[in-house]
């Protein structure tokens, strides 16, 4: 058997409603690029007929493989379990509901055969979402590349490593990870292309709005340790503000000017409890992710595994 040229690894949790017209479309366009492909598909634990469609299914000339984690360890993890088991000279990473689009595999495919060994499929704008959704993805974006400097507000999930990359992303041990964040980390020639997000076949969301807060939170600490830069500036201020107050107050009180009833002192009891709370907030999402890389355990387990392998010989 031709080695693997593509593999195309798709994260599904509870993907059921459109995984059969996904793996479909993505196969129709593995067939136009005439190269030996793989379509992987790394079922999350989820509680739908995911892994039972994908059983079922027989893509001619296209070989598929499925491996079903013991229970949901979350998207970066079945992100990093699909790289691991991909064998193709090239590999993209894409969403299961046909939010992106099939169409750019070829187009992406030839810019690796150029020698990008990054392809990168960036939104031209932003899916419509709730205003509160929307105002979170601002902040969250604003705030990470303050802390990072990188931009990632066009970015997606949906991108080609060549086989080299992908073993230097591999390298990379840490449990807390983020895949966007991470792979415009590695460096290398990466080149961008622009695709509109569509509407796929999933109605909501799979990430609830506190789901979507952690997984902010997370990016962030995985990346840099600004914001606990950022608290001691703030403290610092902070202190400033209470050295002015004490002095305007003890000029008061020295001209027999003081004001009756303590609005100052309260304000201030306050102020500074609600910094020594956000404080604590941050120190214990550090905490936190140090707690989870100290401990080691695995990033995913795999229960189930089909193969199918009903590739075409090619000369």
């Amino acid at each position: 058997m031709n080695a693997i040229s593509l593999s195309v690894v798709l994260p599904c949790y509870n993907e059921g409603a459109g995984l059969v017209q996904a793996l479909q479309k993505i196969a129709a366009q593995l067939r136009l690029l005439e190269v030996q492909s793989e379509i992987i598909v790394i079922d999350d634990g989820s509680t739908d007929e995911t892994w039972a469609l994908f059983s079922q299914i027989d893509l001619p000339g296209i070989r598929l493989r499925g491996f079903s984690l013991s229970r949901n360890f979350g998207k970066e993890a079945a992100i990093l379990a699909g790289l691991q088991h991909a064998e193709g000279a090239a590999i993209i990473v894409m969403d299961a509901d046909l939010q992106h689009p099939p169409e750019l595999i070829a187009p992406m495919f030839e810019l690796w055969q150029a020698g990008a060994p990054v392809v990168n499929a960036v939104k031209q704008r932003r899916q419509q979402a709730a205003f509160h959704r929307h105002l979170g993805a601002l902040l969250f974006y604003a705030m990470f590349r303050r802390a990072t400097g990188m931009d990632l507000e066009r970015d997606s999930d949906y991108k080609l490593f060549d086989r080299s990359v992908a073993n230097s992303l591999l390298r990379f041990p840490e449990r807390v990870r983020f895949f966007r964040g991470l792979s415009r980390s590695l460096g290398y020639l990466q080149v961008d292309v622009e695709f509109a997000p569509q509407t796929g076949t999933r109605a909501h969301s799979n990430f609830t709005t506190r789901q979507l807060l952690q997984f902010a939170m997370r990016a962030i600490v995985s990346f840099s340790a600004r914001p606990l830069r950022w608290l001691a500036t703030l403290g610092a201020a902070v202190a400033l503000v209470v050295m002015v107050l004490a002095a305007q107050t003890l000029y008061l009180k020295f001209t027999g000017r003081a004001a009756e009833g303590f609005p100052t002192v309260i304000l201030l009891i306050l102020g500074s409890t609600a910094l020594q709370l956000l404080g604590f907030g941050v120190i214990g999402e550090y905490l936190a992710a140090i707690y989870e890389e100290g401990k080691q355990r695995p990033h995913y387990l795999v229960s189930k595994v089909c193969v199918k392998s009903n590739q075409q010989e090619t000369s």
